[in-house]
This record gives C-alpha cells, structure tokens and sequence, in this order.
C-alpha cells in the first residue's frame, strides 16, 4: 500500500513540473506575436518568460517601452 502511494505522489509531482505556468504561456504568446519561431521560443528559459511577463505587465512603463523591451528580449533569444 505504502508503495501505491509513494509511487502516486511521485508521479503528481513529476506530471506537474512538466506543466506550462500561466506565465509561460502568455510569455509564449507574445514571442509568436513579434514573429519568433518554433526554434527560439524553444530557447526561452523561465527567466526570460518571467521578465516579458512583467515587462507587460508594469504599470509604470509606457506601452511603446513595454513594445521595445519585449521585442528585444525576443531577439535576444533568439540569438541565442
């Protein structure tokens, strides 16, 4: 019994570390829209998606330097 359950929390716990966040996603997203590939969204690490996730969402900055930061970050990976 007790390996039935071992072996279930380690299968939620893997399943789930495979899983995309909101973040990722809405980051994924806007890399499409500037027009990045396959290839070079493929190349985004977690910190990148979390800083075009909080680049669009600064209510301190205005829309066009949200536009230029995330477009850079983007070619940035895609550089990479």
């Amino acid at each position: 019994m007790k390996k039935i359950i071992l072996f279930l929390a380690a299968l939620t716990v893997a399943t789930g570390a495979n899983a995309l966040s909101n973040m990722e996603k809405t980051a994924i997203d806007t890399m499409r829209r500037n027009g990045a590939s396959d290839a070079c969204i493929a190349k985004m690490t977690r910190g990148d998606a979390t800083f075009i996730y909080s680049t669009m969402n600064d209510g301190d900055t205005s829309p066009g330097n949200k536009n230029r930061r995330i477009k850079d970050k983007t070619n940035q990976i895609c550089a990479r």
